[in-house]
């Protein structure tokens, strides 16, 4: 028979490595946002979106069938598109994305576009821009941008 001090060091010892992992062990385990599994280990589901016609089409496929926020691969990165402006307002603070979304856009928009901007950098530029295309702001120059 175990006695009481046995008890004692064998429940402190199981409370240790339960705490141990759900804390740690958990870690590796952490909700993930519904969606697609990689079609292609280096493009992802890059291949779906041509399947697709555009990326439009993708994601809209994508939505009706994971809902308003769904995971897809782009390349080896997972990326997170969120179709519903409840949840835009949710995940408005987030701000930085990895330049590797961007990258085969590069030839056409430049290394210093505002789509590569994070950081300071970014939210200081995103800051400036946005005073230009407020409904107030793009009502005054609209005839002009009209004529031209």
């Amino acid at each position: 028979m175990l006695g009481l001090t046995e008890y004692a060091v064998l429940a402190v010892v199981l409370a240790v490595v339960a705490i141990v992992y759900l804390y740690l062990g958990g870690k590796k385990h952490r909700p993930t946002v519904p969606g697609l599994k990689a079609s292609c280990e280096k493009e992802g589901n890059l291949t779906d979106v041509t399947q697709a016609g555009s990326l439009h089409q993708f994601l809209q496929k994508l939505h009706w069938s994971h809902g308003p926020i769904a995971s897809f691969w782009w390349g080896t990165q997972q990326t997170v598109s969120i179709a519903s402006p409840e949840l835009f307002k949710e995940h408005q603070h987030v701000f930085d994305r990895p330049a590797l979304l961007f990258k085969m856009f590069e030839p056409l928009i430049g290394s210093k576009c505002m789509q590569f901007a994070n950081g300071e950098d970014g939210r200081h530029r995103r800051a400036v821009y946005d005073q230009y295309f407020t409904a107030d702001a793009v009502d005054t120059y609209f005839d002009t941008l009209h004529q031209v």
